[in-house]
């Protein structure tokens, strides 16, 4: 047995493997291990369990682990069958009986070897153990994602939607051209016959100027650049007479001045005001005139609507 169990051990540290290793991958004691190195099998209970971990380990060790048993059986057999030679042969059968007495007592054992309660099925290490490979992100996870994409889509089109709707529903219903906004709470009137108009006076011929009295100088207007929907227009004097008309349709008109509102529906012809500041609200510029303090101005916008900022200098 010391020579199976020389080989057993060469095997094991051809492998750099220390008894603990092979402990932990066999399920095997560590001491019946030694045991079956150093050939002290009297060490192990029972020739079965001798035979099953000689069998095991030779196995893991990449030996015939069944023929390691057969040879260990023969050297088991060897020693009986010489003693029988050396007594001449019938010193045999008495021997035997007390072995047969002995195994009719003892229970009959199961045909198959039963493995010791302490050897389980040999435990992987976490060396040899398969990583388990996920597939993915789970299903919570991408339904999270799904959502938030969607969102991204939909709150800025919401946003735009309700934007717009806020200004529709702010700004009146549309009022047929020549009507008059009226107050909530104010019932509809029939319009008054307009009375005829009286022969304007035929206009002065202008008088040059006395000599000795200086000309007055035509005001300097300036029409800034559109930033976004604002528009600034200044012009040197103190006062300004402003002069609106509109010829390819009435759009909606807001006109304030000095923290007060002149005007607030749609724009019904020609329009006039006289202050310092205005603060116009149109919206749409198509067809629209602008004069001021009698002089054209070339505002030179399209679309709309705007903000125009009439300021004096």
């Amino acid at each position: 047995m010391e020579e199976i169990g020389r080989r057993l051990k060469a095997a094991r540290l051809a492998k750099g493997l220390t008894l603990e290793q092979v402990e932990e991958e066999t399920r095997i004691r560590k001491k019946y291990l030694d045991a079956l190195e150093s050939g002290r099998t009297v060490l192990i209970p029972g020739e079965v369990y001798v035979k099953g971990f000689l069998r095991s380990y030779g196995n893991f060790l990449g030996l015939d682990g069944e023929g390691l048993v057969e040879e260990y059986k023969a050297l088991k057999a060897r020693p009986a069958a010489e003693d029988g030679a050396g007594n001449g042969g019938p010193a045999e059968a008495p021997a035997r009986e007390p072995e047969a007495a002995i195994a009719a007592s003892a229970p009959r054992a199961s045909a198959e070897p039963r493995q010791p309660a302490f050897a389980t099925p040999p435990r992987r290490s976490s060396r040899s153990r398969p990583k388990r490979r996920r597939n993915g992100p789970g299903p919570c996870l991408y339904f999270l994602r799904r959502l938030m994409v969607a969102l991204i889509l939909i709150l800025p089109l919401a946003a735009a939607g309700w934007w717009f709707w806020g200004r529709q529903a702010a700004a009146p219903p549309p009022q047929e051209p020549g009507q008059v906004a009226q107050e909530p709470g104010t019932t509809a009137q029939q319009p008054e016959p307009e009375p005829e108009p009286e022969p304007e006076p035929e206009p002065e011929p202008e008088q040059p100027p006395a000599s000795g009295q200086p000309v007055p100088a035509k005001p300097v207007i300036t029409v800034g650049a559109p930033q976004g929907d604002e528009v600034d227009i200044t012009i040197t004097a103190s006062e300004v007479q402003l002069e609106m008309d509109f010829t390819q349709g009435f759009p909606w008109l807001e006109v304030y001045s000095g923290g007060e509102t002149l005007y607030w529906s749609k724009a019904s012809g020609p329009l006039s005001f006289t202050g310092k500041d205005f603060r116009i609200r149109i919206g749409f510029v198509a067809g629209f005139q602008l004069a001021l303090n009698g002089e054209p101005v070339d505002h030179k916008l399209e679309g709309g609507p705007y903000w125009i900022n009439i300021k004096t200098q």
